[in-house]
Parts: structure tokens; C-alpha cells; sequence
């Protein structure tokens, strides 16, 4: 049991601080509505589960060399400015529209999710930064990889839904305009995430 408890921890610690993930979140929720919301979360959960697929193959290592961050955070920055500036030209009086359009498209939403949560940097040196961690708790009983796994999905989908679920709540007594500001206000804050994490890996990192 205390395998899965270390698992939903590790999925609270990556799902829960505010970034990238979490903002488009909030505004796909509000601007398309909350499945969309749920299906953009669900694509940053698999991520979680694919690194600990990865990490049990002992392909972790070969994530963390330097080279392989940094062509990651350039990948990682292209498509953040691009999310951003999709943000900055969204129209919120046709969100109904939007909507509509994207009803047969909830994988998209996932699928750009994953992308751009694998693409991060910060993912990687978090998952690496946890690896010696996550081997020792691996070694403690059978199956206990798996047992953190199902902690880790379980933490992370239970913040996802409580996210959504709050905006699904409380998005009705917000004014329309607010939708309009969180677009141009995600979209900033997007393209800005995109130059510091170039600037961290670049500058900051050896």
C-alpha cells in the first residue's frame, strides 16, 4: 500500500504545480468546455505513465544527456510559441462554434498534450532527478514498479478531474470576457515559458 501512496505523490508533485499543462488546461476548459479540458489533461497523464515505461527499460539515462535535453527544450519552445500564439488569435464570441468543431476531435486535444509534455524539459530533469528514488522503491517487493504506476496514474488523474471539475463548476458565474483575457493572457505567459526554458537549458544548465 505504501508503494502506491509514493506513486500518488510523484503524480501530485508533477500534475500539480502550475505551468504550461495547467494553464492550457484552464483555458481549453473555459474556452471549448470541460471534456476538452479532461482530454488535454488526459494526454499529460500518459506522459507520467510513458516515463515509467521508459524508466523501467533503463532508458532514463540515455533521456538525460545533455544533447537530448536540449534538442527537447527546442522542440519543447517551438511548440509552446505556437500554442501561444494559437491562444493570442483565438476568438472567444465564437467558442460555441469552436466547440462544435471539435467534437469529434477530443484525441487532439490529447494528442498535443503529450507532445507538448514530453517535449519539456522540466519533465525529463524531474523524472531523471526522481529515477534513483524511484529504483530504490522498485527493488522493496515484486511488482513494486507496478504498484507506483498505478499510484502515479491515480495521482494525476485525480488532479486533472479535480481541476475540470472546479472550472466546470465555477466557469458559469464568470463574465464572457474573462475567456478573452485568458487567451491573450495564456498566450504571453506561453511564449514567455517557451524563451526561459531555452534560456535555463542553455544558459542555466552545464
Amino acid at each position: 500500500m505504501h508503494l502506491i501512496w509514493y506513486g500518488l505523490l510523484i503524480g501530485w508533485g508533477v500534475a500539480i504545480p502550475f505551468g504550461p499543462i495547467n494553464l492550457e488546461i484552464v483555458r481549453r476548459n473555459l474556452t471549448y468546455g470541460t471534456r476538452y479540458g479532461l482530454a488535454f489533461g488526459m494526454g499529460a497523464c500518459a506522459v507520467d505513465a510513458t516515463f515509467l515505461l521508459l524508466f523501467s527499460l533503463g532508458a532514463l539515462a540515455i533521456i538525460n544527456h545533455p544533447y537530448i535535453i536540449k534538442s527537447v527544450a527546442v522542440i519543447g519552445a517551438l511548440l509552446l510559441i505556437w500554442f501561444g500564439i494559437k491562444a493570442l488569435r483565438a476568438k472567444p464570441q465564437q467558442a460555441s462554434l469552436q466547440a462544435a468543431d471539435y467534437s469529434r476531435k477530443l484525441w487532439r486535444h490529447a494528442l498535443e498534450s503529450y507532445m507538448l509534455t514530453m517535449s519539456s524539459p522540466f519533465t525529463i530533469i524531474f523524472w531523471t532527478s526522481i529515477s534513483s528514488q524511484v529504483a530504490l522503491m522498485a527493488r522493496a517487493a515484486p511488482h513494486a514498479l507496478a504498484w507506483m504506476t498505478f499510484g502515479v496514474i491515480l495521482g494525476t488523474l485525480s488532479w486533472e478531474v479535480a481541476l475540470n471539475s472546479f472550472l466546470h463548476v465555477t466557469k458559469h458565474r464568470l463574465p464572457s470576457s474573462i475567456i478573452h483575457w485568458l487567451n491573450i493572457a495564456g498566450g504571453l505567459i506561453l511564449i514567455c515559458m517557451a524563451f526561459f526554458s531555452l534560456y535555463y537549458v542553455f544558459i542555466r544548465l552545464p
